[in-house]
Protein backbone atom coordinates (compact mmCIF):
# COMPACT_ATOMS: atom_id res chain seq x y z
CA UNK A 1 0.00 0.00 0.00
CA UNK A 2 1.24 3.49 -0.86
CA UNK A 3 2.16 5.68 2.10
CA UNK A 4 -0.52 8.36 1.95
CA UNK A 5 -3.11 10.27 3.96
CA UNK A 6 -5.82 8.98 1.60
CA UNK A 7 -7.62 12.28 1.79
CA UNK A 8 -9.83 14.08 -0.71
CA UNK A 9 -9.91 17.90 -0.76
CA UNK A 10 -12.75 18.91 -3.05
CA UNK A 11 -12.21 16.75 -6.12
CA UNK A 12 -8.45 16.35 -5.63
CA UNK A 13 -7.63 12.87 -4.36
CA UNK A 14 -4.50 11.91 -2.44
CA UNK A 15 -2.30 10.22 -3.35
CA UNK A 16 -1.99 11.76 -6.83
CA UNK A 17 -1.58 8.75 -9.11
CA UNK A 18 -0.24 8.62 -12.65
CA UNK A 19 -3.24 6.53 -13.75
CA UNK A 20 -5.48 9.58 -13.20
CA UNK A 21 -3.61 11.68 -15.78
CA UNK A 22 -4.93 12.12 -19.31
CA UNK A 23 -3.17 12.62 -22.65
CA UNK A 24 -2.12 16.19 -21.75
CA UNK A 25 -0.04 14.86 -18.83
CA UNK A 26 -0.85 17.88 -16.68
CA UNK A 27 -1.67 18.32 -13.01
CA UNK A 28 -4.84 20.13 -14.14
CA UNK A 29 -6.24 16.66 -14.86
CA UNK A 30 -6.12 15.91 -11.14
CA UNK A 31 -8.41 18.88 -10.41
CA UNK A 32 -11.87 17.73 -11.59
CA UNK A 33 -13.54 20.76 -10.02
CA UNK A 34 -11.81 23.00 -12.54
CA UNK A 35 -12.69 20.83 -15.55
CA UNK A 36 -16.32 20.31 -14.52
CA UNK A 37 -16.89 23.96 -13.65
CA UNK A 38 -15.40 25.07 -16.97
CA UNK A 39 -17.52 22.61 -18.97
CA UNK A 40 -20.66 23.75 -17.12
CA UNK A 41 -20.03 27.43 -17.90
CA UNK A 42 -19.24 26.74 -21.57
CA UNK A 43 -22.47 24.77 -22.04
CA UNK A 44 -24.52 27.45 -20.26
CA UNK A 45 -23.12 30.41 -22.21
CA UNK A 46 -23.49 28.63 -25.56
CA UNK A 47 -27.07 27.64 -24.77
CA UNK A 48 -28.21 31.04 -23.46
CA UNK A 49 -26.45 33.29 -26.01
CA UNK A 50 -26.50 30.96 -29.03
CA UNK A 51 -29.68 32.22 -30.71
CA UNK A 52 -28.88 35.93 -30.71
CA UNK A 53 -25.15 35.33 -31.21
CA UNK A 54 -25.62 33.75 -34.63
CA UNK A 55 -27.43 36.86 -35.91
CA UNK A 56 -25.25 39.55 -34.34
CA UNK A 57 -21.89 37.85 -34.90
CA UNK A 58 -22.72 37.32 -38.57
CA UNK A 59 -21.96 41.02 -39.14
CA UNK A 60 -18.55 40.85 -37.42
CA UNK A 61 -15.19 39.10 -37.68
CA UNK A 62 -16.59 36.33 -35.44
CA UNK A 63 -19.18 35.23 -38.00
CA UNK A 64 -19.84 31.49 -38.00
CA UNK A 65 -18.59 30.97 -34.45
CA UNK A 66 -20.28 29.89 -31.24
CA UNK A 67 -20.44 32.16 -28.16
CA UNK A 68 -17.59 30.00 -26.78
CA UNK A 69 -15.35 28.37 -29.39
CA UNK A 70 -12.48 27.28 -27.13
CA UNK A 71 -12.03 26.76 -23.40
CA UNK A 72 -8.87 26.27 -21.34
CA UNK A 73 -8.42 25.47 -17.63
CA UNK A 74 -5.46 27.83 -17.09
CA UNK A 75 -4.50 31.50 -17.03
CA UNK A 76 -4.80 33.34 -20.35
CA UNK A 77 -1.60 34.41 -22.05
CA UNK A 78 -1.33 36.30 -25.36
CA UNK A 79 1.77 34.39 -26.51
CA UNK A 80 0.26 30.99 -25.73
CA UNK A 81 -2.97 32.02 -27.48
CA UNK A 82 -1.08 32.85 -30.68
CA UNK A 83 1.01 29.67 -30.55
CA UNK A 84 -2.05 27.42 -30.07
CA UNK A 85 -4.08 29.32 -32.69
CA UNK A 86 -6.89 29.74 -30.22
CA UNK A 87 -10.41 29.95 -31.59
CA UNK A 88 -12.28 33.04 -30.46
CA UNK A 89 -14.29 33.65 -28.32
CA UNK A 90 -12.45 31.72 -25.61
CA UNK A 91 -13.23 30.99 -21.97
CA UNK A 92 -10.37 30.65 -19.48
CA UNK A 93 -10.79 29.42 -15.89
CA UNK A 94 -8.15 29.23 -13.18
CA UNK A 95 -7.73 29.38 -9.43
CA UNK A 96 -6.63 32.75 -8.13
CA UNK A 97 -5.20 34.31 -5.00
CA UNK A 98 -5.29 32.82 -1.52
CA UNK A 99 -7.18 29.68 -0.50
CA UNK A 100 -8.58 29.67 3.03
CA UNK A 101 -8.85 26.45 5.03
CA UNK A 102 -11.12 26.18 8.07
CA UNK A 103 -13.12 23.65 10.03
CA UNK A 104 -16.43 22.72 8.38
CA UNK A 105 -17.48 20.13 10.95
CA UNK A 106 -15.52 18.22 13.55
CA UNK A 107 -14.44 15.70 10.90
CA UNK A 108 -14.56 17.75 7.69
CA UNK A 109 -12.48 20.65 6.45
CA UNK A 110 -13.67 23.47 4.19
CA UNK A 111 -11.54 25.16 1.53
CA UNK A 112 -12.69 28.58 0.28
CA UNK A 113 -11.08 29.41 -3.07
CA UNK A 114 -11.11 32.44 -5.37
CA UNK A 115 -11.27 31.90 -9.15
CA UNK A 116 -11.05 34.03 -12.26
CA UNK A 117 -12.99 33.47 -15.48
CA UNK A 118 -11.86 35.32 -18.61
CA UNK A 119 -14.37 35.47 -21.45
CA UNK A 120 -12.20 36.79 -24.31
CA UNK A 121 -13.38 37.87 -27.75
CA UNK A 122 -9.91 38.18 -29.23
CA UNK A 123 -8.66 40.92 -31.60
CA UNK A 124 -11.63 42.88 -33.00
CA UNK A 125 -12.31 46.11 -34.83
CA UNK A 126 -13.91 48.95 -32.88
CA UNK A 127 -17.20 48.52 -34.74
CA UNK A 128 -17.32 44.82 -33.93
CA UNK A 129 -16.66 45.51 -30.25
CA UNK A 130 -19.60 47.92 -30.12
CA UNK A 131 -21.93 45.23 -31.51
CA UNK A 132 -20.71 42.41 -29.27
CA UNK A 133 -19.90 44.14 -25.97
CA UNK A 134 -23.36 43.45 -24.56
CA UNK A 135 -22.74 39.70 -24.87
CA UNK A 136 -19.92 39.99 -22.31
CA UNK A 137 -22.28 41.42 -19.69
CA UNK A 138 -24.99 38.87 -20.51
CA UNK A 139 -22.42 36.08 -20.12
CA UNK A 140 -21.70 37.36 -16.60
CA UNK A 141 -25.44 37.22 -15.84
CA UNK A 142 -25.54 33.64 -17.13
CA UNK A 143 -22.59 32.63 -14.95
CA UNK A 144 -24.19 34.23 -11.87
CA UNK A 145 -27.46 32.36 -12.45
CA UNK A 146 -25.79 29.00 -13.13
CA UNK A 147 -23.62 29.20 -10.01
CA UNK A 148 -26.64 30.13 -7.90
CA UNK A 149 -28.68 27.18 -9.18
CA UNK A 150 -25.79 24.71 -9.45
CA UNK A 151 -26.83 23.27 -12.81
CA UNK A 152 -27.85 24.03 -16.40
CA UNK A 153 -30.17 21.95 -18.62
CA UNK A 154 -27.59 22.02 -21.44
CA UNK A 155 -24.95 20.23 -19.34
CA UNK A 156 -25.39 16.58 -18.37
CA UNK A 157 -29.17 16.85 -18.81
CA UNK A 158 -29.48 19.36 -16.00
CA UNK A 159 -27.86 17.21 -13.31
CA UNK A 160 -26.89 19.07 -10.11
CA UNK A 161 -23.15 19.79 -10.25
CA UNK A 162 -22.39 21.09 -6.78
CA UNK A 163 -22.26 18.86 -3.75
CA UNK A 164 -21.28 15.80 -5.83
CA UNK A 165 -18.26 13.68 -4.96
CA UNK A 166 -16.86 13.93 -8.50
CA UNK A 167 -16.11 17.65 -8.54
CA UNK A 168 -16.16 18.30 -4.81
CA UNK A 169 -17.57 21.85 -5.01
CA UNK A 170 -20.23 22.39 -2.37
CA UNK A 171 -21.08 26.04 -3.16
CA UNK A 172 -20.14 28.62 -5.79
CA UNK A 173 -21.03 32.23 -6.49
CA UNK A 174 -20.09 35.10 -8.78
CA UNK A 175 -18.43 37.87 -6.77
CA UNK A 176 -17.99 40.49 -9.51
CA UNK A 177 -17.50 41.13 -13.23
CA UNK A 178 -15.68 43.76 -15.29
CA UNK A 179 -15.72 44.38 -19.04
CA UNK A 180 -12.89 46.06 -20.94
CA UNK A 181 -9.48 45.37 -22.45
CA UNK A 182 -8.08 42.06 -21.27
CA UNK A 183 -5.58 42.49 -18.42
CA UNK A 184 -3.39 39.59 -19.51
CA UNK A 185 -2.59 41.39 -22.81
CA UNK A 186 -1.76 44.77 -21.28
CA UNK A 187 1.80 44.68 -22.66
CA UNK A 188 0.86 43.09 -25.98
CA UNK A 189 0.62 44.90 -29.30
CA UNK A 190 -2.73 43.16 -29.88
CA UNK A 191 -5.79 44.41 -28.00
CA UNK A 192 -8.12 41.74 -26.62
CA UNK A 193 -11.60 42.63 -25.38
CA UNK A 194 -12.90 40.52 -22.50
CA UNK A 195 -15.09 40.11 -19.43
CA UNK A 196 -13.20 39.29 -16.25
CA UNK A 197 -15.35 37.45 -13.69
CA UNK A 198 -14.33 36.66 -10.12
CA UNK A 199 -15.81 33.56 -8.49
CA UNK A 200 -15.71 32.02 -5.05
CA UNK A 201 -16.19 28.34 -4.29
CA UNK A 202 -16.23 26.12 -1.24
CA UNK A 203 -14.76 22.61 -1.37
CA UNK A 204 -14.99 20.01 1.38
CA UNK A 205 -12.03 17.89 2.55
CA UNK A 206 -12.60 14.38 3.87
CA UNK A 207 -11.20 10.85 3.90
CA UNK A 208 -11.50 9.04 0.58
CA UNK A 209 -14.63 6.91 0.36
CA UNK A 210 -14.17 3.15 0.67
CA UNK A 211 -10.49 3.34 1.62
CA UNK A 212 -9.44 2.37 5.12
CA UNK A 213 -6.58 4.55 6.38
CA UNK A 214 -3.82 2.63 8.21
CA UNK A 215 -3.42 4.46 11.52
CA UNK A 216 -0.74 3.84 14.04
CA UNK A 217 -1.44 4.94 17.58
CA UNK A 218 1.93 6.67 17.78
CA UNK A 219 1.25 8.67 14.60
CA UNK A 220 -2.25 9.85 15.36
CA UNK A 221 -2.85 13.51 16.24
CA UNK A 222 -3.53 14.04 19.92
CA UNK A 223 -6.18 16.73 19.48
CA UNK A 224 -9.22 16.90 21.79
CA UNK A 225 -12.37 15.41 20.31
CA UNK A 226 -15.74 17.20 20.18
CA UNK A 227 -16.37 16.41 23.84
CA UNK A 228 -13.02 17.75 25.04
CA UNK A 229 -11.38 14.34 25.58
CA UNK A 230 -7.80 13.67 24.46
CA UNK A 231 -7.21 10.39 22.65
CA UNK A 232 -4.21 8.67 24.26
CA UNK A 233 -3.32 5.91 21.84
CA UNK A 234 -5.26 5.95 18.58
CA UNK A 235 -7.35 8.03 16.24
CA UNK A 236 -10.33 8.21 18.63
CA UNK A 237 -11.06 7.14 22.16
CA UNK A 238 -14.24 5.54 23.55
CA UNK A 239 -17.50 7.07 22.27
CA UNK A 240 -20.25 8.04 24.70
CA UNK A 241 -23.52 7.30 22.91
CA UNK A 242 -25.66 9.36 25.34
CA UNK A 243 -23.51 12.42 24.63
CA UNK A 244 -23.77 11.76 20.88
CA UNK A 245 -27.57 11.69 21.18
CA UNK A 246 -27.55 14.96 23.12
CA UNK A 247 -25.36 16.59 20.49
CA UNK A 248 -27.63 15.29 17.72
CA UNK A 249 -30.76 16.70 19.36
CA UNK A 250 -29.02 20.04 19.93
CA UNK A 251 -27.98 20.15 16.29
CA UNK A 252 -31.51 19.40 15.07
CA UNK A 253 -32.95 22.11 17.32
CA UNK A 254 -30.43 24.61 15.99
CA UNK A 255 -31.29 23.74 12.39
CA UNK A 256 -35.04 24.01 13.04
CA UNK A 257 -34.56 27.38 14.68
CA UNK A 258 -32.48 28.66 11.76
CA UNK A 259 -35.03 27.39 9.24
CA UNK A 260 -37.90 29.09 11.08
CA UNK A 261 -36.06 32.40 11.39
CA UNK A 262 -34.83 32.49 7.80
CA UNK A 263 -38.26 31.60 6.37
CA UNK A 264 -39.76 34.42 8.44
CA UNK A 265 -37.04 36.76 7.19
CA UNK A 266 -37.68 35.71 3.60
CA UNK A 267 -41.45 36.21 3.96
CA UNK A 268 -40.90 39.72 5.33
CA UNK A 269 -38.58 40.46 2.40
CA UNK A 270 -41.31 39.32 -0.02
CA UNK A 271 -43.83 41.64 1.64
CA UNK A 272 -41.38 44.53 1.49
CA UNK A 273 -40.89 43.79 -2.20
CA UNK A 274 -44.59 44.53 -2.78
CA UNK A 275 -44.28 47.81 -0.87
CA UNK A 276 -41.04 49.05 -2.42
CA UNK A 277 -41.32 47.98 -6.07
CA UNK A 278 -44.71 46.43 -6.88
CA UNK A 279 -44.35 47.11 -10.61
CA UNK A 280 -47.53 49.19 -10.80
CA UNK A 281 -48.22 52.76 -9.72
CA UNK A 282 -50.00 52.70 -6.34
CA UNK A 283 -52.89 55.14 -5.95
CA UNK A 284 -54.09 54.59 -2.40
CA UNK A 285 -51.69 51.88 -1.20
CA UNK A 286 -54.65 49.69 -0.21
CA UNK A 287 -53.55 46.83 -2.47
CA UNK A 288 -50.11 46.72 -0.88
CA UNK A 289 -51.48 46.93 2.66
CA UNK A 290 -53.86 44.05 1.93
CA UNK A 291 -50.99 41.76 0.88
CA UNK A 292 -50.27 39.24 3.62
CA UNK A 293 -48.33 36.02 4.04
CA UNK A 294 -48.91 32.86 6.01
CA UNK A 295 -46.19 30.42 7.11
CA UNK A 296 -47.36 26.81 7.28
CA UNK A 297 -45.25 24.39 9.28
CA UNK A 298 -44.81 21.09 7.46
CA UNK A 299 -43.25 17.86 8.59
CA UNK A 300 -40.08 18.49 6.60
CA UNK A 301 -39.94 22.28 6.44
CA UNK A 302 -42.04 25.42 5.99
CA UNK A 303 -44.33 26.76 3.29
CA UNK A 304 -44.96 30.48 2.70
CA UNK A 305 -48.20 31.56 1.01
CA UNK A 306 -48.79 35.15 -0.11
CA UNK A 307 -52.36 36.31 -0.62
CA UNK A 308 -54.47 39.41 -1.18
CA UNK A 309 -58.25 39.37 -0.66
CA UNK A 310 -59.12 42.64 -2.39
CA UNK A 311 -61.56 41.97 -5.27
CA UNK A 312 -59.34 43.66 -7.85
CA UNK A 313 -56.08 42.03 -6.68
CA UNK A 314 -56.36 39.21 -9.22
CA UNK A 315 -56.78 41.69 -12.08
CA UNK A 316 -53.62 43.54 -11.05
CA UNK A 317 -51.63 40.39 -10.41
CA UNK A 318 -52.72 38.31 -13.41
CA UNK A 319 -53.87 41.06 -15.78
CA UNK A 320 -57.30 41.89 -17.15
CA UNK A 321 -58.89 42.16 -20.60
CA UNK A 322 -60.93 45.10 -21.79
CA UNK A 323 -64.22 45.23 -19.89
CA UNK A 324 -67.09 47.46 -18.85
CA UNK A 325 -67.59 48.71 -15.29
CA UNK A 326 -71.17 49.34 -14.11
CA UNK A 327 -72.55 50.53 -10.76
CA UNK A 328 -73.50 47.75 -8.35
CA UNK A 329 -77.11 46.67 -8.36
CA UNK A 330 -79.14 46.53 -5.17
CA UNK A 331 -78.90 43.60 -2.79
CA UNK A 332 -82.44 42.39 -3.38
CA UNK A 333 -82.38 42.56 -7.20
CA UNK A 334 -83.63 39.37 -8.84
CA UNK A 335 -82.30 38.48 -12.26
CA UNK A 336 -79.06 38.32 -14.20
CA UNK A 337 -76.36 41.00 -14.00
CA UNK A 338 -74.27 42.53 -16.71
CA UNK A 339 -70.80 41.18 -17.26
CA UNK A 340 -68.36 42.49 -14.61
CA UNK A 341 -71.27 43.93 -12.55
CA UNK A 342 -71.86 42.99 -8.91
CA UNK A 343 -74.53 43.27 -6.23
CA UNK A 344 -74.28 45.28 -3.07
CA UNK A 345 -73.84 43.45 0.21
CA UNK A 346 -76.73 43.38 2.65
CA UNK A 347 -74.77 45.71 4.92
CA UNK A 348 -74.13 48.20 2.08
CA UNK A 349 -77.03 50.54 2.86
CA UNK A 350 -77.63 53.56 0.67
CA UNK A 351 -79.52 54.90 -2.27
CA UNK A 352 -79.93 52.93 -5.46
CA UNK A 353 -76.77 53.57 -7.44
CA UNK A 354 -77.28 54.78 -10.98
CA UNK A 355 -73.81 56.15 -11.76
CA UNK A 356 -70.12 55.81 -11.00
CA UNK A 357 -68.30 58.70 -9.38
CA UNK A 358 -64.66 59.55 -8.83
CA UNK A 359 -62.66 62.72 -8.31
CA UNK A 360 -60.21 64.38 -10.66
CA UNK A 361 -58.48 67.49 -9.38
CA UNK A 362 -60.98 67.71 -6.53
CA UNK A 363 -63.98 67.75 -8.86
CA UNK A 364 -66.46 64.84 -9.01
CA UNK A 365 -66.81 62.95 -12.28
CA UNK A 366 -70.07 61.05 -12.96
CA UNK A 367 -70.53 58.27 -15.50
CA UNK A 368 -73.25 55.70 -16.09
CA UNK A 369 -70.63 53.21 -17.29
CA UNK A 370 -66.91 53.26 -18.06
CA UNK A 371 -64.87 51.06 -20.38
CA UNK A 372 -61.74 49.77 -18.76
CA UNK A 373 -58.92 49.37 -21.33
CA UNK A 374 -57.49 46.34 -19.51
CA UNK A 375 -54.04 46.04 -18.00
CA UNK A 376 -51.02 43.80 -18.21
CA UNK A 377 -50.22 41.32 -15.41
CA UNK A 378 -47.95 42.90 -12.82
CA UNK A 379 -47.36 39.59 -10.97
CA UNK A 380 -46.70 41.31 -7.66
CA UNK A 381 -47.51 38.13 -5.71
CA UNK A 382 -45.10 36.11 -7.86
CA UNK A 383 -42.40 38.71 -7.25
CA UNK A 384 -43.08 38.52 -3.51
CA UNK A 385 -42.69 34.72 -3.62
CA UNK A 386 -39.46 34.97 -5.61
CA UNK A 387 -37.99 37.58 -3.25
CA UNK A 388 -38.85 35.35 -0.29
CA UNK A 389 -37.23 32.37 -2.02
CA UNK A 390 -34.02 34.28 -2.79
CA UNK A 391 -33.62 35.78 0.68
CA UNK A 392 -34.45 32.51 2.46
CA UNK A 393 -31.98 30.55 0.35
CA UNK A 394 -29.22 33.10 0.84
CA UNK A 395 -29.66 33.31 4.60
CA UNK A 396 -29.91 29.52 4.96
CA UNK A 397 -26.62 29.05 3.12
CA UNK A 398 -24.89 31.67 5.27
CA UNK A 399 -26.20 30.51 8.65
CA UNK A 400 -26.05 26.76 8.07
CA UNK A 401 -22.53 27.17 6.71
CA UNK A 402 -21.44 28.61 10.07
CA UNK A 403 -23.22 25.95 12.11
CA UNK A 404 -20.89 23.46 13.78
CA UNK A 405 -21.82 20.03 15.03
Amino acid sequence: MVDSLYRQIGGVKLPAEASALDSEVSFDTLDPAKRRLLALLVAAINAELGGAWTTVAAMTALAGTSPVEDAYPYRPDSQRAQERKTGWPTLYLHRQGRAQYEEHTTVLQRKTQQWQVHYVFGPLQVGDVAKLEGALWIAADVVAAVLELGYHPAYESGAMQFGQDEAGISQARLVGAEVGEAQFAANSEITYYACLMELETQEIGRFRDGIATPYDGSASRRYPDRYGRHDRGGLMGPISLPQVRIKDRTFVRQVNKIVGETVKQGAEAGKQRVYQSPGFRPRTGALQKATHYKIIRLRHGRRVIFSNRLPYAASIDQGARKHEIWPKEGYGLVGPLRSSQGRREITDIGTYRTALMWFVGGKPIWRRMVKHPGNRPYKFLYKANYAAYRVTGRELRLRLGKLKF
